[in-house]
């Protein structure tokens, strides 16, 4: 085999490890920037908590109303299965 082909195919071969060096590079970099970026973004613990702890005072307050509409409701199917007790035993 010709010398000048074997130095042309050890070139191409040394050249393409090198540029997929570089590109594996290129995206370790970016990959390191993206986590940085995304590191800032996070929320603390501390502002976990207090969105966590405004949800919850909702849902209690949600919880409550619900709890007394139910208990209306239930008191108003009572008093009218009363009056449906009381209104047969008349007229019996």
């Amino acid at each position: 085999m010709p010398e000048w082909l074997l130095a042309l195919i050890a070139s191409s071969v040394v050249s393409g490890i090198g540029f997929t060096w570089k590109r594996i590079s290129d995206t370790n970099v970016r990959v390191d920037k993206l986590e940085v970026r995304l590191a800032e973004t996070y929320a603390t613990k501390v502002e976990l908590d207090s969105a966590f702890e405004r949800v919850d005072k909702s849902l209690v307050r949600f919880e409550n109303k619900l709890d007394a509409l139910v208990m209306s409701e239930l008191r108003t199917f009572r008093e009218g299965m009363i009056n449906k007790v009381s209104g047969l035993d008349e007229s019996v």
